[in-house]
């Protein structure tokens, strides 16, 4: 299977003023000349509708005939093998209705076509292999202003006329982004607003770092809060056993003193006769003069406030000698 596609004959039924007629490219490069209005670029419009579609009605290069019969067939040798490639006009489709098939006439899905042509666009295979003389025409004009090279860029990638409309466009999309000295492109505007961002930044500082020294202290006085806490703790329980021990002191201190008086009276080597009695009866009388003791204070308070009102400061206690001397001196 050879790469690649060569069109091996050509025969037209009735496009421009060809009718019925046929040709065969030779082996190699096959060249094409005549005069003007010859048919030389009616049978390159004739090779591009066949395997493209025939122009819409009404433009130029559709080269509709007088006759009945509009389009032809094409043999190819193609990757896929020998095909026979036709296209006729009717009332309804413009471009021409399509067929594919064997030399032996087996159809085949109009598909194949496409495969074989690489699934090349119309746009791309038209400015690239099959240029008019006026594509041409901008060929030269652009390798004459542009240079060799960028003109054989452009024939080889996106067709004579392209590069220049695309390069334009291109400079225009860039203008519209971004201008030296401009403020409406959308990249200055970009860059206008990260300045300004940028400076918001420096005026606030390192926030990250000053969020990060935070959270640290923040964990240390939670830390800290935490220690304090256990030793409140402590120092409560410390203070509870104080206050116990403080509270039986008291107690300590009496026992001590019963104790010293325990001493210092006589040992006795046996329980007196009826001691047990004696010692009752002497509780019970401590008792009763205990009770007495408290009723007699009772009694004994109103009496001090008594006497503390009448000492205090009273102005005809001030003028008693006075009144004494007058009564003394009136009764003699």
């Amino acid at each position: 299977m050879k790469p690649g596609l060569r069109i091996d004959r050509f025969q037209v039924d009735g496009f421009g003023h060809f009718s019925g007629y046929s040709g065969a490219p030779g082996p190699g490069l096959t060249l094409l000349y005549g005069p003007n209005e010859a048919g030389k670029s009616t049978l390159l419009a004739f090779l591009r509708g066949v395997l493209f579609g025939f122009e819409k009605r009404g433009q130029p290069e559709r080269y509709e005939p007088e006759g009945a019969l509009f389009g032809g067939e094409l043999s190819l040798d193609t990757a896929a093998g020998p095909l026979v490639v036709r296209r006729r006009v009717g009332k309804r489709a413009s471009e021409g209705t399509l067929t594919v098939r064997t030399p032996e006439g087996q159809p085949l899905p109009e598909t194949l076509l496409s495969q074989v042509l690489a699934d090349v666009p119309r746009e791309l295979f038209f400015e690239v292999f099959a240029f008019r003389l006026d594509e041409l025409s901008s060929f030269q004009r652009l390798a004459q202003q542009r240079g060799v090279s960028e003109a054989l860029f452009a024939a080889g990638m996106q067709g004579a006329r392209r590069l220049p409309e695309a390069v334009e466009r291109l400079r225009k999309d860039a203008e519209a982004l971004y201008a030296p000295r401009g403020q409406k492109p959308e990249l200055n505007r970009v860059l206008k607003e990260l300045e300004d961002v940028q400076q918001a930044l420096r005026e606030a500082g390192d926030r990250p770092a000053l969020y990060f020294s935070t959270r640290d202290r923040l964990a240390g006085c939670i830390a800290e809060g935490q220690a304090l806490e256990v030793g409140q703790r402590e120092a409560a329980r410390a203070l509870d056993r104080l206050t116990r021990l403080e509270s039986a002191l008291g107690d300590l201190a009496v026992l001590a003193r019963d104790r010293a008086e325990l001493s210092a009276l006589p040992v006795l080597d046996a329980f007196p006769a009826g001691g047990e009695t004696r010692l009752e009866d002497v509780l019970q009388r401590r008792k009763a003069y205990r009770a007495q003791q408290a009723q007699l204070h009772e009694r004994l308070t109103p009496i001090e406030e008594a006497r503390e009102r009448l000492a205090a400061p009273w102005p005809v206690r001030e003028r008693a000698e006075p009144l004494r001397a007058a009564l003394a001196t009136f009764a003699g």
